[in-house]
């Protein structure tokens, strides 16, 4: 991603089993120094009345940098899956040319 621009990826987590729960994130102990942010749009719950939940992860970054880290999904057990996330920050024109050009292009 571009230096100073937010990029989200969405994805769905889907429910395998559950009544109902409620979910939970834990990010790594070193996200202090990860400009990386998570939200549950349409709430926390799950279950048989709703069988898929959107989660979006979030970056930004000022300044050039790149990582691999891991977002526990906690359920009400405190049972962990792990999402890997991955990003990178630049501003080398090369590096995200189909961002601008999607960017540009999108209405």
């Amino acid at each position: 991603m571009p230096l100073g621009i937010a990029s989200v990826s969405r994805v769905c987590i889907l429910n395998d089993g559950y009544d109902n729960l409620e979910l939970t994130v834990r990010l790594p102990p070193d996200s202090s120094h990860l400009p990386i942010s998570v939200s549950f749009p349409e709430g926390k719950l799950i279950g048989l009345a709703k069988e898929r939940l959107p989660l979006e992860v979030r970056c930004c970054s000022s300044k050039p940098l790149g990582f691999t880290t891991t977002v526990d999904l906690l359920d009400e057990d405190g049972r962990a899956f792990s999402l890997v996330v991955t990003g990178a920050a630049d501003n080398f024109s090369l590096s995200h040319a189909v961002f601008m050009q999607v960017s540009v292009t999108s209405p």
